[in-house]
């Protein structure tokens, strides 16, 4: 078991709702909670999550150079997130050299303003994307996802999406941390720069057919997706994993005691394989179990 340390990332629409989980800046968009990729790879003790992983694979249920298929964080946005496309595993391999690609789920802790998140394609085409993209206009090319607080929203690799203002989220996605923007709306940095958009990778990645799955997902619900598994449960006396792959149990409110470490919210535990662990106090928490799929297609 390691009781990981959260990392914050500012974003130009980041919102200062992070810091009850973790945050460090009122300008944070991004607490990584549990992440073992270079460039964002947690803290444990003196090392990383990642160092561990590399050192004895199988301890945690992988194979060697395998790396841990899953990062779990909390979003919280104070505007609109960019328009972007993340690639699914036949690009993340052919033209960045990554395992998989990167499908994502959204666990709405608050609801966007908006009441929905843009999400899919209204025509099954990249036709209207296309033109979406040099009118700077994505109202009429995206559906409007409506989701409400205690949804459960899973985006297939490939898919066009973007998170609305006022949304806080739960946060699962696999560990090929690419995206691809279409638009940004504009957008400068203190500095006066806008971020870089990456429209050609976009298009060549995308499935304008994709379909959102969404699900309430209320204390005592199960989720499964090709990815991974998720459990929503109330916590109290013991963490179990009866996987055989490291799990990652997130504490989204309350608090627990384990091993003489306060466990907050925007803190995730790493349960070891057949793991279980005693735990002092109660808390709502989300359990996410990697699915190596890509074993069974190799």
């Amino acid at each position: 078991m390691y009781i990981l340390k959260t990392i914050s990332m500012d974003k130009i629409w980041g919102d200062e709702r992070l810091k009850a989980y973790g945050a460090t800046s009122a300008h944070t968009g991004i607490v990584y909670s549990c992440a073992a990729i270079e460039g964002i790879d947690s803290p444990v003790g003196q090392t990383t999550l990642r160092t561990l992983i590399q050192k004895t694979p199988t301890a945690f249920g992988l194979l060697p150079k395998e790396e841990y298929p899953i990062i779990v964080s909390f979003d919280a946005a104070k505007m609109d997130v960019s328009v972007q496309v993340h690639p699914t595993d036949q690009f993340a391999q052919d033209q960045e050299g990554k395992p998989y690609g990167k499908c994502e789920a959204w666990y709405f802790i608050e609801a966007p303003k908006k009441g929905w998140v843009y999400a899919e394609n209204v025509e099954e085409s990249k036709d209207s994307i296309k033109e979406a993209i040099a009118k700077k206009d994505f109202h009429q090319a995206l559906k409007k996802y409506p989701v409400k607080s205690e949804d459960l929203l899973f985006t297939p690799a490939g898919t066009v999406h973007c998170l609305t203002s006022g949304a806080l989220i739960y946060e699962i996605q696999q560990s090929t941390n690419i995206t691809y923007r279409l638009y940004d709306y504009d957008r400068t940095d203190e500095k006066g720069n806008k971020r870089a958009l990456h429209v050609e990778k976009a298009l060549a990645t995308m499935n304008p057919m994709n379909k959102e799955i969404k699900q309430t997902f209320h204390a005592g619900r199960r989720a499964s997706f090709y990815a991974f598994d998720l459990m929503h449960k109330h916590m109290q006396d013991h963490i179990s994993n009866p996987s055989d792959i490291a799990a990652v149990c997130t504490v989204l409110s309350g608090r627990i005691l384990v091993d003489n470490t306060l466990v907050e919210p925007g803190t995730s535990i790493l349960l070891m394989p057949k793991e279980t662990v005693s735990i002092d106090g109660q808390a709502d928490c989300i359990m996410a179990t990697p699915n190596p799929y890509w074993r069974e297609i190799e």
